[in-house]
């Protein structure tokens, strides 16, 4: 019995931990944080420009209720990331040649 109690409590504070570690990454990862001349870099408009494209999207997008939630900021940045990734290996035709053999 103490042995169950005791996984169940070992457990419990791995999940906490990375519950915490996951937060911390969230919250580091916010692409609204890099200076503005990066930042244009990086997507080819201002930040105030994607603040308001997010604004205006925000209702077309389904809401989390979790406190946890990744913040929709953050989603647009990690899609944007994923496609441009795509991009590149369909645009580069060494690529293309090694995935259709």
């Amino acid at each position: 019995m103490a042995a169950a109690l005791f996984v169940l409590i070992a457990a419990d504070e791995e999940r906490t931990k990375l519950q915490r570690i996951r937060k911390t990454l969230r919250d580091l990862s916010d692409p609204f944080t890099i200076q503005e001349s990066q930042f244009r870099l990086l997507y080819r408009l201002s930040k105030d420009a994607v603040r308001e494209l997010c604004a205006q999207l925000r209702p077309y997008v389904e809401q989390e209720v979790r406190a946890t939630a990744i913040p929709f900021e953050l989603k647009a940045h990690i899609k944007e990331e994923l496609a441009k990734t795509f991009y590149h290996v369909c645009a580069n035709p060494l690529l293309v040649k090694l995935f259709t053999k």
